[in-house]
């Protein structure tokens, strides 16, 4: 799994199985119990921290999956020495790779580490 995961990530798999198995599917799987919690609409209790914490790490981990696999669809698709129409699929799959990416630089990596201070303080206070 971890040979796998680095060929990925070196971008030396292709673009159907780094697209679908690893970003799509991949990413189903490692965001099932966090979305599982939000559909329930389940919150921490005030006295939980250490819950909390471990959910906060836990999305982080599930973040720096995302951009990992997230840069293996920006190196897979890379349109060089493809005919014209696999170019267009290569260009939407690059446009995917910066989103995903941008999201997790952006609200996910933000979002958990404002959590986690605040949890931090929570403890200290």
């Amino acid at each position: 799994m971890k040979e796998a995961f680095l060929r990925v990530w070196r971008g030396e798999e292709t673009l159907f199985i780094t697209f679908w198995l690893w970003l799509v599917l991949g990413g189903l799987i490692v965001s099932l119990p966090q979305t599982m919690l939000m559909l329930t609409g389940y919150s921490f209790p005030a006295d939980a921290y250490w819950q909390a914490y471990g959910f906060c790490v836990y999305r982080a981990a599930v973040l720096a999956f995302q951009f990992a696999v997230a840069v293996g669809l920006w190196r897979a698709a890379s349109p060089q020495g493809v005919p014209w129409p696999d170019k267009v699929w290569r260009l939407g799959a690059r446009v995917v790779a910066l989103a995903t990416a941008g999201g997790v630089v952006g609200a996910g990596a933000v979002q958990t580490a404002a959590n986690i201070i605040g949890i931090t303080l929570s403890l200290a206070g």
